[in-house]
């Protein structure tokens, strides 16, 4: 996922990094890969979009607790407090018309749920934000 979206117009001034947490021992989820990619692509994009396509995004993954814990940090302005309820609505956009759908973090959040895990703003400041993508670990296929 990383490596697509380094190809994406969006990213492509972004300083990608991405950090592992300690062991990935039990990194395996039970969700589709094009869904799971489709996740992190989503708030790839989100990221890079909100340090005006030049900033640095961070990919984490770490393992904790019997889930896969997977958060991305952007170093952009933050998500305005008057908006943070509306995040996940869907077709709700902070983009200029043309830009986006609004639909990214709802469908987003949607395929986290349905995997039985959740999809949240974790933090937020004028220093950046930070989403936080939390699935149930499952055990790898025999």
């Amino acid at each position: 996922t990383l490596g697509l979206a380094r190809l994406h117009k969006k990213c492509r001034r972004v300083r990608l990094h991405l950090e592992e947490s300690g062991p990935l021992d039990g990194a395996v989820v039970a969700m589709s890969p094009r869904h799971l990619e489709q996740i992190v692509l989503n708030l790839i994009i989100n990221a890079a979009d909100a340090t005006a396509n030049q900033g640095a995004v961070t990919v984490q993954v770490r393992v904790e607790d019997g889930a896969v814990i997977l958060s991305v940090r952007d170093d952009g302005a933050g998500v305005a407090a008057a908006i943070e309820a509306r995040l996940f609505e869907p077709f709700f956009t902070t983009k200029a018309d043309g830009v986006g759908s609004g639909l990214g973090l709802a469908v987003s959040r949607r395929l986290a749920q349905a995997a039985g895990g959740t999809l949240r703003l974790a933090e937020t400041s004028p220093a950046g934000s930070r989403f936080v993508l939390r699935l149930p670990a499952a055990l790898e296929a025999a």
